[in-house]
């Protein structure tokens, strides 16, 4: 990253499979990315994701329709592609690069030309739907402008561990760049979360453990479970030693789940699901009914407005209702592959959300928005 950004240019890669940290590496770069494949749902990294929002990078790329040979035989179609374009959207990607686009030199005599094998989707002009396809395309550019602008709101962040929806930061980050203003945990990128996340197994390094303890001090609110010991060998046995210390002022013998420390709120079970409902913290959105269909949603946030991506994922028509922790404002619904704006035909306040009825085609999607305040006498 130092030396691409010393040169003039920006670095873009996939931080993942290779010998070093997925989180730590993907909020190194300026356009972290993931991938997806033609097969089984598009399922983007949680730990690319979550490190790059933490780390306030609005725009995540993914390799975009890479396939396999049962896939990649010339016979795809947008209305094949669709689905996995759609997950990745929900999943935090929004920003496609095609796999694979060959140049096509030689006349066009010769079909269907230059492939790159068979790890990919044929994009080309030789393709059958090519001209037609354009409207696929403007679908992919309506979604993607719009998931581009704001920020996904996130309630927590998790030292590194990965957490679908949420966010993530390395533990070098945890140990050096947190802070707390007025009882929230704040970033370096600007991202604020009512707490933190710091997942073990009874292990801690000692500098973790007083890292909690500092933040506890500070007035943070801090959900993990008690250490017993460290997992590294250097300054063994006293690291342990520390560590049991450490936990001793800070965790205590209480089996409140809990616990005043200092000016802040421990959290000593771990629990993150556990916290989030003692804390009174609302989902930014979610399924009312029915479960167990195969929908993503994605929320994306600016000043003034909020929206969901809602995915249909189904080889069926569904009717469902989304609750959204945003209230006192008007739902509509925008659909990209139209380009048209209506307003939400049923929907209701349900004391801390609205409620919007939805009936979605198959392996359909819509984006439900709040922007317009409610005029008096609108539910």
């Amino acid at each position: 990253a130092r030396m691409i950004r010393a040169c003039g240019a920006t670095l873009q890669h996939e931080a993942y499979g290779g010998p070093f940290d997925t989180i730590a590496g993907s909020a190194l770069a300026d356009l972290p990315m993931v991938e997806f494949w033609t097969k089984g749902d598009a399922n983007p990294s949680p730990a690319v994701i979550g490190a790059a929002r933490a780390a306030g990078r609005r725009v995540v790329g993914a390799e975009a329709f890479t396939g396999a040979p049962a896939q990649s035989r010339w016979t795809e179609t947008p209305a094949f592609l669709r689905p996995y374009a759609d997950s990745a959207f929900a999943g935090g990607v929004n920003r496609l690069v095609l796999h694979h686009w060959v140049h096509q030199p030689f006349d066009d005599r010769y079909k269907p030309a230059f492939g790159m094998g068979w790890w990919g989707t044929h994009f080309t002009r030789h393709q059958t739907w090519f001209e037609p396809g354009k409207e696929f395309f403007r679908y992919l550019g309506r979604v993607q402008a719009l998931m581009q602008r704001g920020e996904s709101p996130a309630d927590h962040v998790s030292v590194g561990a990965a957490v679908a929806n949420g966010d993530a930061i390395p533990l070098s980050a945890f140990l050096t760049d947190v802070r707390v203003d007025n009882g929230q945990v704040v970033l370096p990128s600007g991202r604020r979360y009512r707490f933190v996340h710091v997942p073990h197994s009874g292990a801690l390094l000692p500098e973790t453990a007083a890292r909690i303890e500092q933040l506890l001090a500070q007035g943070a609110t801090v959900v993990a479970p008690k250490p017993n010991r460290s997992p590294s060998l250097a300054g063994y046995p006293g690291c342990d030693d520390q560590v049991r210390a450490i936990a001793a002022r800070v965790w205590g013998d209480s089996p409140d789940t809990r616990r005043a420390v200092g000016k802040g709120t421990l959290f000593g079970k771990g629990d993150v699901n556990g916290a989030r409902a003692e804390l009174g913290i609302v989902e930014p959105v979610r399924v009312v009914q029915p479960p167990g269909r195969r929908v993503r949603i994605l929320t994306r946030a600016e000043e003034g407005a909020t929206w969901h991506f809602v995915a249909n994922l189904e080889d069926q028509p569904i009717r469902l209702a989304i609750a959204s922790r945003v209230t006192g404002k008007l739902p509509e619904l925008w659909d990209a592959e139209t380009g048209t704006i209506r307003p939400a035909p049923i929907w209701r306040t349900a004391g801390a959300e609205t409620e919007v009825d939805l009936a979605l085609e198959v392996r359909k999607s819509i984006i439900v928005m709040f922007r317009k305040p409610l005029s008096r006498g609108t539910d």
